[in-house]
């Protein structure tokens, strides 16, 4: 491959387009690919690849792997009609892999492992710098890939962020009704006013950290995954050590994230988000938050969740 692109690079020139760009990002893929060997790895990215060329952006013009995801353009001409129809279609596949990534690999037969459940996606749509050879793309650059890659950060913990600017007049009806407008700073594109994007509802949970200035304040985010049954035996309390102190204690905010069960069953896409109860030390300079685990399977008792469904607190704080 690398001599095709060696003689392609001869006769390329650069050249700019409208696309709309996805940046995708397997959640968990760093952690995943740490405890399996790399044929496993190997075997289970090229599955989602196919998929996710094949199934749910087969019209795109350019596919990009990124090791953990994929950058995918779709690209439209000067006409309403034609930015519609990129559009409608670059959203729509995202929302459709958003909902049935938990399943990509159901059914392959050389997918015998625990996989990843969450996928990212971050949308925006403008001007785009290409270097082609003819017909062929070689490559993308510019700051609509980077504004792209920065709202695909904030589709945590999965779900699709798309560009304030997109335009939801330009979407179906049916996936607008699926967004809601948010006021965000993103690092290297608006640091210190605030820029407008569409966050998926219900799904995508933006940080404290991506609402205030980046010049002003920098939180940093901690997150813990656990079981039912693994916090009971973390009892009575489960300790996080910060990596910094915090700034200021009124500063500190722990969010436990669970799935939502009605009368036994897990109601698909939805989970609850409640403040976590804990404390705060502070032992020989080391700063951490003390998770009470009392409290909190009183809480997710309450809710009706099972032992083995997985729950995460989420801890933010400004350091000093």
């Amino acid at each position: 491959m690398h001599k095709l692109f060696r003689e392609r690079l001869e006769s390329a020139e650069g050249r700019s387009e409208f696309i709309v760009a996805v940046v995708a990002d397997i959640r968990g893929f760093s952690a995943f690919s740490t405890h399996h060997e790399s044929v496993e790895t190997a075997v289970y990215i090229k599955r989602v690849y196919t998929r996710m060329i094949d199934d749910y952006f087969p019209g795109a013009s350019f596919y990009k792997p990124t090791g953990d995801g994929m950058l995918i353009t779709m690209p439209y001409t000067y006409t309403e009609e034609s930015l519609r129809q990129a559009a409608q279609a670059a959203v729509g596949g995202c929302l459709r892999c958003v909902e049935e990534f938990p399943t990509i690999c159901q059914g392959d037969p050389m997918i015998n492992f625990e996989v990843p459940a969450a996928i990212g996606f971050g949308v925006a749509r403008g001007p785009a710098c290409c270097i082609a050879s003819g017909e062929v793309v070689l490559d993308y650059s510019g700051h609509l890939l980077n504004l792209a890659s920065r709202l695909m950060d904030l589709a945590r913990p999965r779900g699709i962020v798309i560009d304030g600017a997109f335009g939801a007049e330009v979407l179906l009806a049916e996936q607008q009704e699926l967004f809601e407008e948010e006021q965000v700073y993103l690092p290297s594109v608006s640091e210190e006013t605030p820029r407008a994007v569409y966050i998926q509802k219900g799904v995508v949970e933006l940080s404290e950290a991506a609402r205030r200035p980046l010049s002003l304040e920098q939180w940093e985010r901690i997150e813990v995954q656990r079981t039912v049954r693994e916090w009971r035996l973390a009892l009575p309390r489960y300790r996080v050590r910060l990596p910094k102190t915090p700034k200021r204690l009124d500063g500190i905010r722990a969010t436990i994230f669970f799935p939502m069960y009605r009368k036994g069953k897990r109601v698909r896409a939805l989970q609850r988000d409640l403040p976590a109860p804990f404390s705060y030390e502070l032992e020989a300079d080391r700063a951490a938050v003390m998770v009470d685990v009392d409290q909190t399977l009183a809480l997710l008792s309450r809710w009706g969740v099972p032992r083995t469904a997985a729950t995460r607190v989420v801890i933010e704080y400004v350091p000093e």
